[in-house]
């Protein structure tokens, strides 16, 4: 007879809540009048299969060896087996040995010579996760071992992070263990671990928050605004009817809001909802008239218009695209294209039921609020008050609350400055596409209008997000594990962990990406690039964090980050005397 045997605890069963001492965190307050009965209770629905060895059992049995589960635990092989089986990994035909019913111990080698004397195997493979007990002693008693490695990897022994000693840090120990069960449960591979360790970590903790705020404020509906906050709402939907509020996804863009924003309005409104209140070297005139509905051909054919700059570098270069924009001859269709778009997004926001009195908010990533103000200016247009937003972060110099309340996770400024480009490309991954304008399709109903020939579509990075965040949030709904700081500082832990120098993460899917807004997301640089962006301060990427940190060994991304930085104050500091000195 050939004989496999697997440990049962973090081999073949994974806890939900990490390691056994965390259980305490789920006892903490509860009745304890009956005795071991909770803690079984406990154990019994957070224990879950670890696919990988599931598998390996169900290939061993196929090929006709005796099947048996060997641990060194308190529980009985009764309630073992009972879990072991209903998680598909345990027949009838199959062996269990419990060092507490045996006094006999795999940590001592004892309880392999009882299953030795026991089962009398031809040979014998064992697998298990801890060297000592699963793979010396079991080599010591002649046993071919193998190793199934369920460790911690370094973000989720850092998501405690500084608060080890605090209630706060106990539940950041059993968040941990839940982000690791979800890694090992969908195949741990680079895609699945960011998703458990960085995706979920991050959003789910915004997403309750979400829900708790609109509870607090007796919010009765939430808007989630397409593209970025997809994954958020599919988070919150899980949570959703312990809140008594409705959620709902709503198709809308800063493209498809520009143009019937700027409606009657002129060259100042266009520039209040610009970063900085400037289009001084930021986007190019391609897109400025893309988000206008126009461009370059249009304006040189039909009204004789043309642009001899790539992008509004200079004061004078701006003052040429105003002009050219809100004062000429283009400028009358402009509006009137603006009051037709104005017209159609008013449906759509009509039918969405954003004007029919609910008390609501809308749920956006942040950072300028430039959203805030175009949605509230249009709903005013109708008579409507403004909807107060709830943002995951936003910059010291957001749109002020005069047009619109808003709140937001993290306090201005409080996000990594590498964090933007990283939340919005690869965290927020959406199956829509980016929503540009608005029709009605035969049935009446108000449609949002996609690039052309961009549709509908899951990637693994999103089929992966949404299945890991999902569960996750699952999982400690059933745990009960809510409190407002210990949530917090999982998601703050989470998306700082990728650019600290003492963690390891596997970047490798992040170049799955396409171009994030005509740059490309991310790239190894290359010696000349590399040397660029550290001295001269040239952006190669629009995730330079990310790209360096695939470029160079771990330990040398903090001293060139710091160059980087260092350089770009310098060649500030000459910039402003430049500009000071031919003033």
């Amino acid at each position: 007879m050939r004989l496999a045997s697997f440990d049962i605890f973090d081999t073949t069963l994974i806890r939900l809540f990490g390691r056994p001492e965390n259980i305490n965190v789920l006892l903490a307050g509860k009745e304890h009048s009956q005795g071991d009965a909770l803690e079984r209770e406990i154990e019994s629905a957070c224990l879950i299969a670890n696919p990988e060895v599931r598998d390996i059992i169900r290939q061993k049995r196929h090929e006709g060896w005796q099947i048996a589960f060997i641990s060194d635990m308190y529980l009985d092989s009764e309630f073992l087996s009972g879990i072991l089986k209903r998680e598909g990994c345990m027949e009838d035909a199959d062996k269990i040995y419990v060092s507490c019913e045996h006094n006999a111990r795999k940590d001592t080698g004892t309880l392999y010579d009882l299953v030795r004397k026991d089962l009398q195997p031809e040979a014998w493979e064992h697998y298990g996760d801890n060297k000592q007990s699963d793979i010396k002693k079991a080599k010591q008693k002649n046993i071919k071992t193998h190793w199934i490695d369920t460790r911690y990897n370094d973000v989720e022994l850092n998501l405690p992070n500084g608060n080890e000693n605090l209630r706060s840090g106990d539940i950041l120990k059993v968040l941990a263990g839940v982000s690791r069960a979800a890694r090992l449960h969908f195949s741990n591979d680079a895609i699945s671990t960011l998703s458990a360790n960085i995706v979920s970590m991050t959003y789910l903790p915004f997403a309750l928050w979400v829900l708790n705020k609109a509870k607090q404020e007796r919010i009765k509906r939430l808007y989630f605004l397409s593209r970025d906050c997809y994954i958020i709402m599919k988070a919150a939907e899980v949570f959703a009817k312990d809140y008594d509020v409705e959620l709902r996804y709503l198709f809308v863009s800063r493209r498809s809001l520009y143009l019937p924003y700027i409606a009657g309005g002129n060259e100042f409104d266009y520039l209040e909802a610009a970063d900085k209140h400037t289009i001084i070297r930021r986007d190019t005139v391609d897109k400025l008239l893309l988000h206008l509905g126009t461009s370059r051909e249009e304006l040189r054919n039909k009204y004789n218009i043309e642009f001899s700059y790539r992008r509004t570098d200079s004061a004078k270069e701006q003052q040429d695209f105003l002009s050219k924009i809100f004062h000429s001859q283009f400028t009358n269709e402009l509006q009137n294209r603006a009051v037709k778009a104005r017209e159609k997004i008013m449906s759509f926001f009509n039918q969405e039921g954003l004007l029919d009195g609910i008390k609501s908010a809308m749920v956006d990533v942040g950072w300028l609020g430039t959203s805030r103000l175009m949605i509230n200016k249009l709903l005013q247009s109708a008579g409507i008050e403004p909807i107060s937003f709830l943002y995951f972060g936003i910059r010291r110099d957001a749109v002020p609350s005069m047009h619109g309340k808003f709140d937001s996770f993290f306090g201005a400024g409080k996000l990594n400055t590498s964090a933007p480009a990283l939340i919005e490309h690869y965290m927020s991954a959406s199956p829509f596409p980016t929503t540009i304008a608005y029709h009605k399709n035969h049935d009446g109903q108000w449609q949002p209008v996609f690039p052309e020939g961009e549709k509908y579509s899951e990637n693994a990075i999103v089929k992966s997000n949404i299945q890991v965040i999902t569960w996750i949030a699952e999982k400690i709904k059933i745990l009960g594990i809510c409190e407002d700081t210990s949530l917090f500082l999982c998601s703050k832990n989470a998306i700082e962990a990728i650019s600290k120098k003492n963690i390891q993460i596997d970047l490798s899917p992040l170049f799955m990406m396409g171009n994030f807004d005509q740059w490309k997301f991310i790239k190894r640089f290359s010696l000349s690039e590399l040397l660029s962006f550290l001295f001269i301060g040239k952006r190669i990427t629009e995730y330079d964090w990310g790209s360096l940190k695939s470029t160079m060994p771990l330990n040398l991304c903090p001293t060139c980050w710091q160059i980087h930085k260092k350089t770009a104050k310098l060649r500030g500091i000459i910039f402003r005397k430049i500009v000071e000195k031919h003033r």
